[in-house]
């Protein structure tokens, strides 16, 4: 998987403007444990001739739960290689504020479970404010995960949300047609309907794929900046993400 995966994006950024376009994979409690693993990802990195800001682990809380040093040493090895870390599904198990302190993390995760009340239930809107206020005073940036409807997406970009993923940025596409929805002119893009089907066989995961600041496709896509902070998109009143350039 991880020699695909960076095989993959090498690829994607050879026929895509975006040229620091990253895949983020999921780290198995196997993998994350087998030794020497550090090795074999600056191997693929090497063959692929891929910087390590290509890739983006991301972390369940599980997994930091046993050998901490040894933990600590092993993410370390991947922040040295220049490889974005992301604590996945934050809030859902053995959530501990330490592991946001301990931990070299640069993303938190934010489960679908608190966002899809948003609207709905005002003590899970509270629970969304808590952590993005939590995780933007220490540094990290935030993703949203499931994502699906307007209300949502305007609720977390005014409050600083950098990242959605959902159904409301795309759903999942082959591997062919996420190729040609890289290469396509940006126009065609902002109509993924042109390129989005039902074929058969293996699919590009919405969560594991970025596409820079636009809306369709893959599934992520970075929000413009609210009033007042900093960083790329447009002005305050946007309800969308801003078209591919």
């Amino acid at each position: 998987v991880l020699d695909q995966a960076t095989h993959d994006v090498r690829r994607w950024n050879s026929v895509s403007d975006d040229r620091a376009m990253h895949v983020a994979l999921n780290l198995s409690a196997r993998q994350f444990r087998v030794k020497g693993f550090s090795k074999q990802v600056a191997d693929a990195l090497l063959r692929h001739e891929l910087d390590g800001q290509h890739l983006e682990f991301e972390i369940t809380e599980r997994l930091l739960m046993k050998d901490v040093p040894e933990t600590i040493a092993l993410l370390n090895q991947f922040k040295e290689q220049n490889i974005k870390l992301s604590i996945d599904d934050f809030g859902t198990g053995y959530s501990s504020l330490s592991y946001l302190k301990r931990f070299p993390f640069d993303v938190l995760k934010i489960d679908k479970m608190f966002v899809e009340d948003i609207g709905v239930d005002p003590d899970d809107e509270s629970l969304c404010e808590a952590i993005i206020a939590m995780a933007h005073s220490l540094g990290l940036s935030v993703i949203a995960e499931g994502v699906e409807t307007e209300q949502q997406y305007a609720f977390l970009r005014t409050r600083g949300v950098e990242t959605i993923q959902g159904y409301y940025v795309g759903k999942p596409m082959t591997h062919e047609e996420f190729m040609q929805f890289i290469s396509v002119d940006p126009v065609v893009r902002l109509n993924p309907t042109k390129i989005l089907g039902s074929s058969a066989g293996s699919r590009v995961s919405r969560s594991h794929l970025f596409l820079g600041p636009c809306r369709g496709g893959g599934g992520r896509s970075r929000l413009p900046a609210p009033p007042g902070r900093g960083g790329g998109g447009g002005g305050g009143g946007l309800l969308k993400p801003p078209p591919c350039k």
